[in-house]
């Protein structure tokens, strides 16, 4: 999911170049199947959940479209006069389902409910208009906030980004460029941006390569024409440049990755090479290099901002709706068509097999409103839409047609001079093709009360007979924690303010250790390796069967579930009488191909491991959906349910990477919950026998196929989905350097799933124990570090 940096980078060397919660004890019932052998303690549901023991009854849940959405329009019917709807979701889109959910918030505000939404920025940018258009007809009772804006550091490198270099004498060095831009700009906060580098910004969070262009060229004062610097050269410096602009993805990925690591990781072998080609080239190198540091932020002044750009796709991935204090609905389900409907002439794209949990609040709900508030006033990453509307100028990206023509129209201005060509753009605003705010969302307005009639008039929703409900039995012993993963931890009291963490492993006085995970705010991936230990323990101990169940959209485990999986095969936990079943999506099936292609090597080192498993290691297994349903018609999961014995999760985090170690998530951990657990359990098992939905694949990986065969047939299906993106991408040297990136990619990713799941695979000095040496310990830690930044990329 990083294609966003390479958008950005590739095209800035292209124009150059061509609080702490602290429950109390709590009165529910022991789980009855482990006879007071829990493993997981109160001391631990206090790190991990945002919330006490919650009290929740009429708890459903809902693994049909129509009942999902159904659930959302009755809580939000039931909300009365003074009471707040709190809705946060990754993606609202304005299609027809989504227009009734707007209708029927309108409504809610009318009769005086308040409204708040949070929703991610980089994905609901582009449909800001709509969303300011909600706040103005809510009357004040309706407010949206976003999640991801950009930080000061990458305000910072949008400022060197859209600004001129000095002209250039035969006396210039490489880095002039730079230190000047550097020694202007201090600071990088909103009001120091000018209008070239809130464009650059808003170009990129609507990846908008016209806009790009616009910000970048008239930024820096380029000539359009010739794609070249506004200074004069030589012949033999403008053939230098010519064959720069010539370069392929190889060479502009190799060159990024040694200045990155020369100037920011201090990699003396890359400063070496940067010497040496000094040595040789000489003179002639100087005039690229000096427009490569000049343009781009790579020799940047402390702090560094590497870490801002490879996490500004962090997405708020929460899914919820929260009235007031008393009902709740969370899941997996986005406002769209795609997660509110089945099969219909209406939906142009996939639909999703997905799951949600409804349930009414008896004790706990204001916790849970607190989390969210905690959310939405963490100031490091959230901002309120107007003041997005105010610093990103929205209406040059709706505006389409009217950019590529003023682009055209003011070409004479280019390699001017910046405000010459403020001036031409700003002229162009009241162009008849311009089209205001107002009247957009006149035209929006419209749109929405079109989409909702149609929507009640043409689709006919079929509530379905398959419901889980928790029962009276299982409800009476249940304990409810209402668990997220969050961009800061609850050690710190003041969590609005306090630094974000990047990734998983930033603390720098965070332990390596078990309890990693909920000191750097991954606190729904602390539950899952606390209770897959528990769940071995309860075998073992009981010398009952368990089973588990990861049902989940994605595969591509993160590090930490990786290294337990190891531990569950290789008798650390004594997991015999343990299934694990894993179910996912198929590549025909998935909405993200990419994914399914590099899981594959992750999947061949575990069960390359599996096949040696110790006589205490659970039996796994690995299913996947096929293309479609029975009914012809395309099905994409969605859900993220995972059973662990007789303990249920269900929320908004899948078994991959991104969820662990970028993205926020929720969900709501359900303790001893037998009757539920088993009836999802029978449902899902009867779904991987008799529906036709399923393919069991685990045989296929026991078997072990060639890793070179299953390379060559990967890059066959890569090379069609990349034709489809774009031809030239698989032609040439560019199909070259793509398919060894392939090949490079998924051999790394095997070598370290291999490592964290055996670690007599990590290669040490002294192995005098028979155990898990400490050099083993810590050699993997550091391969998880690598393993889990290493995937972020994908």
């Amino acid at each position: 999911m990083k294609k966003q940096i390479g958008f950005l980078f590739c095209a800035v060397f292209a124009l150059n170049s061509c609080t702490t919660m602290t429950p109390s004890s709590s009165t529910r019932e022991p789980n009855s199947f482990l006879s007071g052998m829990d493993l997981i303690t109160q001391k631990d549901l206090d790190k991990f959940s945002s919330t006490k023991d919650l009290r929740l009854s009429g708890t459903e849940v809902l693994v049909d479209n129509d009942d999902a959405f159904e659930s959302k329009i009755r809580m939000i019917r039931a909300a009365k006069a003074g009471e707040t709807i709190r809705l946060v979701y990754y993606i609202y889109s304005h299609d027809h389902s989504s227009s009734v959910m707007t209708e029927e918030l309108l409504k809610a505000t009318a009769r005086g409910v308040k409204v708040r939404i949070l929703l991610d920025f980089f994905v609901n940018y582009k449909t800001l208009d709509e969303l300011l258009l909600m706040q103005k007809l809510g009357r004040g009772n309706l407010e949206v906030r976003f999640y991801g804006k950009p930080t000061d550091l990458m305000i910072r490198d949008a400022r060197f980004l859209t600004m001129p270099c000095a002209k250039k004498d035969a006396k210039s060095k490489a880095s002039d460029c730079s230190d000047a831009k550097w020694a202007q700009i201090k600071t990088g906060t909103t009001k120091d941006a000018d209008i070239y580098a809130r464009l650059l910004l808003s170009a990129i969070y609507a990846q908008n390569l016209d806009l790009l262009k616009l910000a970048i060229m008239g930024g820096q004062e380029l000539d359009l024409k010739t794609f070249s610097v506004s200074h004069r050269w030589n012949n033999s410096q403008k053939r230098n440049v010519a064959a720069a602009a010539d370069v392929d993805l190889e060479s502009i990925f190799k060159n990024l990755k040694l200045l990155k690591e020369n100037k920011i990781d201090g990699n003396y072998i890359a400063r070496l090479k940067i010497a040496l080609g000094m040595v040789f080239m000489g003179s002639t190198l100087n005039p690229i290099l000096y427009e490569v540091y000049g343009r781009v932020p790579l020799d940047q002044p402390k702090p560094h901002s590497w870490n801002d750009w490879l996490h500004f796709t962090d997405y708020t991935h929460h899914k919820m709706i929260l009235l007031e204090d008393r009902m709740v609905q969370l899941g997996g389900r986005n406002i769209e068509n795609s997660y509110h409907m089945k099969k219909n002439h209406l939906t142009d794209k996939y639909i999703f097999r997905d799951t949600d949990l409804f349930a009414n609040i008896t004790r706990g709900g204001r916790d849970i409103a607190n989390a969210y508030d905690r959310l939405w006033n963490y100031k490091p990453m959230v901002w309120t839409a107007n003041e997005a509307y105010s610093f990103m100028p929205h209406d040059w990206v709706v505006n389409a047609d009217w950019l590529k023509q003023s682009l055209e129209s003011c070409k004479s201005q280019m390699g001017k001079n910046r405000s010459a060509l403020a001036s031409c753009l700003s002229n162009r605003v009241s162009a008849s093709s311009f089209t205001v705010q107002q009247d957009r969302q006149a035209r929006i307005e419209k749109e929405w009360q079109q989409k909702a009639d149609t929507f009640y008039r043409e689709y006919v929703r079929k509530p379905s007979d398959k419901h889980f409900r928790i029962s009276d039995s299982d409800a009476q012993k249940m304990a409810a924690y209402y668990v997220e993963n969050l961009p800061f931890s609850f050690v710190d009291k003041d969590q609005s303010n306090q630094d974000r963490i990047y990734g998983a492993s930033k603390r720098s006085w965070a332990p390596w250790g078990e309890d990693r995970e909920e000191l750097n705010g991954k606190n729904i991936h602390a539950a899952w390796m606390k209770e897959l230990e528990n769940v071995c323990e309860v075998s073992r101990t009981t010398g009952k069967s368990q089973r588990v169940i990861f049902h989940s959209a994605y595969y591509m485990p993160p590090a930490n579930l990786v290294r337990a999986f190891g531990k569950m095969l290789d008798g650390r936990w004594n997991c015999k009488n343990v299934k694990v079943t894993f179910i996912t999506n198929s590549e025909q099936s998935t909405d993200l191909f990419f994914m399914n292609v590099f899981a594959k090597y992750q999947l061949r080192a575990f069960f390359d491991v599996y096949r040696r498993k110790n006589k205490s290691a659970p039996t796994f297994e690995y299913l996947e959906y096929k293309g479609t349903d029975d009914k012809g018609g395309k099905l994409s999961l969605h859900s993220k349910v995972s059973v662990f014995g007789d303990d249920v999760l269900i929320g908004s985090a899948n078994l991959d990477v991104r969820s662990f170690y970028m993205d926020t998530n929720n969900g709501m951990l359900l303790r001893n919950v037998p009757q539920f657990a088993r009836e999802y359990t029978e449902w899902v098992d009867d779904l991987t026998r008799n529906s036709g939905l399923l393919e069991n694949k685990t045989d296929l990986y026991v078997r072990g196929e060639g890793i070179q065969s299953m390379r060559e047939r990967d890059w066959q299906m890569a090379k069609a989905q990349l034709a489809k993106i774009n031809p030239k991408l698989i032609e040439g040297k560019n199909g070259e350097f793509i398919k060894k990136l392939i090949f490079n990619l998924s051999e790394r990713i095997y070598q370290l799933s291999l490592q964290l799941v055996d670690y007599n695979q990590v290669p040490i000095q002294n192995n005098d124990r028979a155990d898990e040496s400490s050099e083993q310990k810590s050699k993997q830690q550091m391969l998880e570090t690598e393993y889990d930044e290493l995937l972020q990329l994908i």
